[in-house]
């Protein structure tokens, strides 16, 4: 993922957020529930074995964003979430999280001898 998407994506979570729990804008939060929910889905299909290793050379081949500082802003969204009672949408980007962080951290399989 290049870098300016990746700002473009963090800063419409972060708009999101801010205008939905600051300003009170119904739809901000519908977009941000949406967005939370998605990535989720999209985490369970990036799961499956067709797309996974895909995912991680796609992932690596464009990563100017290094990994800890990606986790550390989702970690952010879900620490807002559930301090602002959306428990439920927090836990689901957590979960998202955990899934691709799983993704980057299993180790490789070793084809076997024959």
């Amino acid at each position: 993922m290049s870098i300016f998407r990746w700002i473009v994506i963090q800063l419409a979570v972060f708009v999101s957020i801010y205008l939905g729990f600051v300003w009170g804008q119904e739809g901000a939060l519908n977009v941000l529930q949406f967005y939370c929910w998605t990535v989720l889905v999209v985490s369970f299909a990036v799961f499956s074995d067709n797309l996974k290793q895909e995912f991680i050379e796609q992932y690596s081949e464009h990563a100017h964003i290094p990994r800890r500082l990606d986790v550390i802003v989702d970690l952010l969204v879900v620490g807002i979430l559930v301090w602002f009672g959306w428990g439920w949408t927090g836990g689901a980007f957590f979960l998202h999280l955990c899934i691709t962080q799983h993704l980057f951290t299993e180790p490789k399989k070793e084809a076997e001898p024959q």
